[in-house]
């Protein structure tokens, strides 16, 4: 009756941790996109911050670092819109409050056909590198473990403790 019981917790217990999967923590970085943006004539950086709705966010201060330097600072308008006079070609990262962006500036007559004329970066509070939510975390996969145990234990033994013998 005892392997009938340790067979059903572990039958149980795969499916909990396939239903599971594997959660996910800050600590996993998901690798982010260099965006390749074309500027416009004398360097400049045309660029709108939105919230996750589209909606334009006003007042936002955005800077342009090379490497650890700060090399511009903007702030957007009541349409969410900044612009930045006098950035060179190269890999930058536009920062915001709570976001950040690696780009590579292109001078209009060198960049890529698929770089962006614009930069459009997306503000959220909640948002950790587009993981907003994820994973249930330990705490969630104990209970979830605990509950399917507790219904095992409850489905096998009877009032007395002992296994229930059920004929064929």
């Amino acid at each position: 009756m005892k392997s009938s019981m340790i067979g059903r917790v572990a039958c149980l217990t795969a499916a909990v941790v396939i239903t599971i999967g594997q959660p996910a923590f800050a600590a996993d970085q998901t690798p982010v996109r260099t965006a390749d943006i074309a500027l416009a004539d004398g360097g400049v950086l045309n660029g709108v911050v939105l919230t996750p709705e589209a909606q334009p966010v006003a007042s936002t201060k955005v800077k342009i670092l090379h490497g650890t330097n700060i090399v511009a600072e903007a702030v957007t308008n009541d349409d969410g819109e900044f612009a930045v006079k006098g950035l060179r070609n190269g890999v930058h990262t536009v920062q915001m409050t709570n976001a950040s962006q690696p780009v590579r500036f292109w001078s209009a007559t060198a960049a890529p056909p698929t770089a962006n004329g614009r930069l459009v970066m997306v503000s959220s509070p909640n948002m950790v590198r587009a993981q907003e939510g994820a994973g249930i975390g330990a705490a969630g996969a104990a209970l979830i473990f605990g509950g399917t145990l507790a219904v095992v234990l409850a489905t096998t033994l009877d009032d007395k403790n002992e296994p229930v013998v059920s004929s064929p």
